[in-house]
């Protein structure tokens, strides 16, 4: 049998060594340029899944946030979740579910398996209602006498054109009354009844913390005699309201000053939320017209010399006000058209 030279043998062996070790240099040059970056990726985000302890299901819409910082995230549909944007080593969850004991876990920057049990809470929240004082406080904390109406639930039951409307009848011991009988007409508001002969009766009005007037001629000129009717606080779409709370009586005057004497009415609107964005858009048509405009007139009849007659010899005259202006091309009552397109969008980052 053929054997090869020794100083062959030892220049394969020299080859091959070489290029193992080439091959070992470019192996740790592509770890060291992108390993640090898929370790940085790694290391900078938290997920895990939001489980029921009693059940072990998953619990969905759960706000899993980072402690003493905006940054969190909802929960899917079969309980996971993932924060992404951290730095240092651990942080502190806070999660939160409506009918869960809201609970705080300290977990590692990079994990990617994190269970979080959470335990049933069979407990009625308080009703919290916005008041004078900053942020929210208790209904049953609160000394006042406060009436809430749920705007969203009240516009999904039933067409409301304005905020008179949508506050008439809700709230006892408020009284909401036309200023005029013109249609679009502002309206005079009542906490209660009247206090005073001479001093104004309204009640404040504050939008989301911020104090609007309500007066009952606020709006534009439109009267022919250079008046006013309208009020500018129905300007606000009923739509874009979430509740309104009222609150009764001189006692709303620790909470707001002496002029809230005659009660207060807070108005709340929607604020946006997080979760995928959703766009509403909604029309509505309509007639506003007179019934038996041909009624309101009466004819009316005059005594008129009789053509052609004798001193003394009278013919009865009859004038109809609405035949008349309709033959000339100017009707009395004409039809109002209403035209109202909305858009809306919620949610979204």
């Amino acid at each position: 049998m053929y054997s090869p030279p020794a100083s062959a043998v030892s220049r394969v062996r020299g080859v091959l060594n070489h290029r193992r070790l080439a091959l070992s240099v470019a192996i740790l040059t592509f770890a060291a340029l992108f390993s640090p970056e898929i370790v940085v990726a790694q290391g900078t985000s938290v997920s895990g899944t939001v489980i029921s302890g009693a059940s072990s299901n998953p619990i969905p819409s759960a706000r899993v946030s980072v402690a003493g910082t905006t940054i969190g995230t909802s929960t899917d549909g079969n309980g996971r979740f993932r924060i992404g944007g951290l730095t240092g080593e651990t942080v502190t969850l806070e999660i939160r579910r409506i009918g869960y004991r809201p609970i705080t876990q300290t977990v590692r920057v990079g994990a990617a398996d994190v269970r979080i049990n959470m335990s049933e809470q069979s407990v009625s929240l308080d009703k919290v209602v916005v008041t004078g004082t900053p942020g929210g406080q208790a209904l049953r904390e609160l000394g006042n006498a406060v009436t809430t109406v749920n705007a969203a639930k009240v516009t999904e039951q039933g067409t409301v054109n304005n905020i008179q409307q949508l506050l008439n009848g809700r709230s006892p011991g408020v009284f909401v009354n036309p200023a005029t009988g013109n249609v679009g007409t502002g309206a005079r508001i009542r906490i209660r009844g009247a206090s005073s002969l001479s001093l104004s009766n309204e009640p404040l009005v504050y939008v989301d913390g911020v104090r609007a007037n309500a007066q009952a001629a606020t709006g534009p000129i439109n009267q022919a005699f250079g008046s006013s009717s309208i009020s500018r606080i129905n300007d606000i779409n009923p739509d874009d309201i979430e509740s309104i709370e009222v609150i009764k009586g001189p006692a709303a005057a620790t909470l707001y000053g002496t002029e809230a004497s005659n009660g207060v009415i807070q108005i709340i609107t929607k604020k946006g939320a997080m979760g995928k964005s959703r766009w509403n858009f909604s029309t509505r048509q309509g007639t506003n017209y007179f019934q038996n405009p041909e009624g309101r007139f009466r004819i009316n009849y005059r005594p008129i010399p009789k053509v052609g007659g004798t001193a003394g010899q009278l013919d009865t005259v009859s004038i109809n006000l609405i035949a008349l202006e309709d033959a000339r091309g100017t009707p009395v009552f004409q039809n109002g058209r209403i035209n109202e397109n909305d858009v809306n969008t919620s949610g979204g980052s």
